[in-house]
Parts: C-alpha cells; structure tokens; sequence
C-alpha cells in the first residue's frame, strides 16, 4: 500500500482514517499443532470417549467473582426497571 505525503501547507485538507484490526492467536500453538494432531482424520469412538470423559473427570471451579457480581448488578438493573413501572402506571 502506498500512501501520498502531504505538505502542512497544502490547500487540499483531506483527513485519511486508517483502520487496524487486532486478531490475537497463539503462535506456538499454531505452529505446534498440525505436528502432534492429525486434523485430516477422523476422531475414533475411542478418542471422543476419552475426551468426554475428561469432563466428567475435570475439577469443578466456584464461580467467578465478577461473573456473581455482573449477574447481581443484572438483577438489580431489572428490579429497578420493574419498580419504575409500578410507579409511572401504578400496575
């Protein structure tokens, strides 16, 4: 892409936006994967066996804080929303 520079005292004010897109992927793993894992084949019974069972085997985590406290502030958010309507048509 080539791009014109302008002098400061041009008479042609044109603005150019540039625009920049961010796609975050993990390098070594992208590069690491086709070596260890076949995508072209199949999953065997087997293999999809085994990896269901990894979540049935998984620990389970308590929930996150922010996840509660974003679930919480919801909740009050349609509280409020439903008391302001009892209040404006008196249902």
């Amino acid at each position: 892409m080539e791009v014109e520079m302008e002098d400061d005292n041009s008479s042609n004010n044109t603005a150019v936006e540039f625009t920049f897109t961010a796609v975050e992927f993990d390098v070594d793993y992208e590069f690491d994967a086709p070596r260890f894992f076949d995508f072209a084949r199949e999953e065997s019974v087997h293999e999809a066996s085994d990896a269901e069972l990894w979540f049935d085997s998984a620990q389970s985590y308590p929930p996150s804080r922010k996840l509660l406290l974003i679930s919480y502030c919801m909740f009050l958010e349609i509280v409020i929303d439903m008391l302001l309507i009892v209040e404006i048509f008196g249902v």
